[in-house]
């Protein structure tokens, strides 16, 4: 009989207790969801931070230096490891970061930056010692599958920022488009003639941005967000730096890639450069003028035209990696200067939106004929091109 009741009592209890705990969930719903939310995140501790798996988002945060971070997010079929063409600091020194983590945030920090980590969407803000936000990522990273020749798994990728609306951006590398401050503008990350790319912007706000990609990129500012997307990539993979000043920045960015190092004596000297020479003995005679009125200088620039009688035109879409499967054409030009006589090839190759038939103007460069930096408005010949071989005396 007491046995009886002893078990009736733990059963009762037992109940009490479910519906206590019932209770308490209906009464705290944040509590559920909380619940939920560490059961999809899971956290890992590394050298120097942390990487978190949140859904199918993976983000690695680690210190590289007091004030400076690298952040790298993929995706299944994506991967965090690869080998850096630019970043040459290979070891993580060892620091004093300091770690917590609540239901929502993982904060890390040293005594420069503190990093706050969303494991809801893997979203970041960067701080200062004092709470200050820095900067912020706005919203989840977006990658998206795309299928690309001889790669098994590639994606595209962008990263949006929430900037404060007064700080200037520059950097980037050296653009034609006359602008200094690219809040406002979309810059194009690619290789053309006269422009060099350099995947790092500073802020006036006190940071910098290594955005680690070398595929087609694009830099865009918009009222929304700030963005930098690439192409084709494994992973997003960038590195924040953050300075009392921009010479610290810059410092932070030398220390990722290298020091820049001094050029030899003669690099520092006067330089003479026109749009081209017209032959050897023009760009000697210079040469040999300077000498002669004994005016010091150090380098003469052959801007172009160096490469003989023989040159091609090479044409594609402009607009994507087509090329890359072959898909472009190419005109070869060969210029008899014994007889004056310029053969043009048969077109090789074609692509989407190719001009069937163009014109060529040709000009004879002479001393005092189709020099300078402007076009001239007297060609030699005109002709009409229409893919086969052609043969124009002179």
């Amino acid at each position: 009989m007491k046995k009886n009741i002893l078990l009736s009592t733990l059963l009762l209890c037992a109940l009490c207790l479910n519906f206590l705990l019932t209770s308490c969930q209906l009464k705290h719903p944040e509590s559920g969801k909380a619940s939920v939310q560490q059961a999809l995140s899971q956290t890992q501790h590394i050298r120097n931070g942390v990487q978190l798996q949140t859904g199918e988002l993976n983000v690695k945060v680690q210190f590289y230096a007091e004030n400076m971070v690298r952040v790298v997010k993929w995706v299944s079929g994506g991967t965090a490891e690869k080998a850096s063409l630019v970043v040459i600091q290979t070891n993580v020194p060892d620091l004093n970061i300091h770690f917590q983590e609540d239901a929502g945030t993982i904060r890390l920090g040293s005594a420069n930056v503190t990093v706050q980590l969303s494991k809801r969407n893997g979203a970041i803000q960067y701080l200062t010692g004092d709470n200050q936000i820095i900067l912020k990522e706005q919203g989840e990273a977006m990658i998206t599958p795309v299928r690309i020749a001889h790669e098994t798994n590639a994606f595209s990728v962008r990263q949006n920022f929430k900037l404060t609306p007064d700080e200037g951006i520059y950097g980037l590398g050296q653009h034609q488009s006359g602008y200094m401050n690219y809040r406002g503008h979309t810059v194009k990350l690619v290789q053309p003639n006269t422009q060099a790319v350099t995947p790092f912007l500073i802020s006036a706000a006190g940071y910098g941005l290594l955005w680690d990609n070398y595929s087609k990129s694009v830099f865009s500012d918009d009222p929304e967000n700030t963005s930098l997307g690439s192409e084709v990539a494994d992973n997003i993979d960038y590195y924040f730096i953050y300075g009392r000043n921009l010479d610290q920045v810059i410092a932070g960015y030398r220390e990722l890639t290298g020091q820049a190092p001094m050029y030899g004596r003669w690099a520092y000297g006067y330089w003479q450069s026109k749009e081209h020479y017209a032959n050897r003995d023009e760009l000697l005679g210079i040469a040999q003028q300077y000498r002669k009125r004994r005016i010091q200088i150090d380098n003469i620039v052959q801007d172009w035209d160096y490469w003989g009688g023989n040159t091609n035109l090479y044409e594609d879409e402009n607009d994507n990696y087509i090329y890359e499967k072959g898909v472009h054409a190419t005109i070869d030009f060969h210029w008899d200067d014994a007889n004056r006589r310029l053969t043009i090839d048969d077109r090789k190759g074609s692509f989407p939106g190719m001009l069937k038939q163009r014109s060529f103007n040709i000009v004879i460069v002479g001393k005092d004929h189709g020099t300078g930096v402007e076009i001239t408005d007297n060609p030699d010949k005109t002709l009409v091109y229409q893919g086969e071989r052609q043969i124009v005396p002179f």
